[in-house]
């Protein structure tokens, strides 16, 4: 997995400083039609499973997990998708409570990898680990997703899933250095 984990760690990366913007230079509504592309290339899996997309500026992991554990104590198989991580990128990757086994994880990158030298511009790393939420949800056959906004709003790669449900959390301007004062 290793192998993996450090093509994963080449891609741009914003909350280790890896990279410049969103996707690379790539303006907001030409990354997701990126992020789209690549979803379509995977079989266009955030559409196989009903979600609610949680977004805003703070409360999102805990509005996500609240949700996700009330889904699957009502019997339903559900996955959970938040960022940041803590310790490993599978934690933000759920199924049913627990994070993405390792062997899926790798299955889900590999997947990726394979078709990333057939787009125009390389994903992001954010978009890659949605991604293989997305792919990993349609896998396991979820009822249902939480999915947590990362950043930048309607052009988060997160809001290309067939949410059901949106919930808002408050709203504040942040990543200003990435989306200017007025984003």
């Amino acid at each position: 997995m290793s192998d993996h984990l450090a093509w994963l760690d080449a891609h741009v990366n914003l909350e280790t400083g890896v990279g410049s913007a969103p996707g690379g230079s790539r303006l907001p509504e030409r990354a997701l039609a990126q992020f789209d592309h690549l979803c379509t290339m995977l079989g266009s899996p955030q559409t196989s499973f009903p979600a609610i997309l949680v977004g805003g500026t703070v409360g999102k992991t805990s509005t996500t997990m609240l949700a996700s554990g009330l889904l699957h104590s009502f019997g339903l198989s559900t996955g959970t998708y938040t960022s940041p991580h803590l310790i490993r990128p599978n934690e933000r990757i759920r199924w049913n409570g627990g994070p993405i086994p390792d062997f899926d994880f790798d299955e889900q990158l590999r997947a990726i990898a394979n078709v990333e030298p057939f787009l125009e511009e390389r994903p992001s790393w954010f978009e890659i680990m949605t991604a293989a939420a997305f792919q990993y949800f349609s896998e396991v056959a979820a009822n249902v997703a939480v999915v947590e906004v990362g950043l930048g709003g309607a052009w988060d790669a997160t809001t290309l899933v067939d949410a059901h449900v949106v919930t808002l959390t408050n709203i504040g301007i942040d990543h200003t250095e990435y989306f200017g004062e007025t984003y």
